[in-house]
């Protein structure tokens, strides 16, 4: 018999899959050209102002293409774990150090992004971690290496 914590990260983690984001398809990531896999709900994006769209895979990627960026006028905008859209980056909750094991594997722990607290927090409950905003979340995620 499962126990509670596996029943909801299984329910948690299969309610996803029925979701099909508009933006899914191949993607590679601008700063790495690792290719992201989208069924992991882990991806980000800058806008530049020209409307281009730079995909990043993770929050370590991130990180590096805003710090060679600064200049340009950037949005940033991450893919909600749960729903699979996209919502703006700096008002997204960052579940870090979690179990949910999710992403490239570019970041040194586990980062997942939720555009709703009460989801962040049933997720937290079930996989550990902690919740926080986005620049404790990029320095979260670039601790450590960055191996390609």
């Amino acid at each position: 018999m499962m126990n509670r914590r596996t029943l909801i990260a299984t329910l948690f983690a299969t309610s996803l899959g029925a979701l099909s984001p508009a933006w899914a398809g191949d993607l590679t990531c601008g700063p790495c050209g690792m290719k992201i896999d989208v069924k992991n709900r882990v991806h980000f994006r800058y806008t530049l102002s020209d409307g281009k769209a730079v995909e990043i895979g993770s929050l370590t990627c991130a990180k590096s293409y805003w710090s060679e960026h600064k200049t340009d006028k950037l949005v940033f905008t991450a893919v909600d774990f749960v729903t699979g859209k996209m919502i703006p980056a700096d008002s997204a909750h960052y579940l870090v150090g979690s179990n949910l094991k999710v992403g490239t594997g570019m970041d040194k722990v586990s980062v997942v992004v939720f555009g709703d607290r009460k989801m962040a927090d049933k997720a937290k409950a079930a996989n550990g971690g902690q919740i926080v905003g986005l620049n404790e979340a990029l320095n979260h995620a670039a601790r450590g290496h960055h191996a390609h």
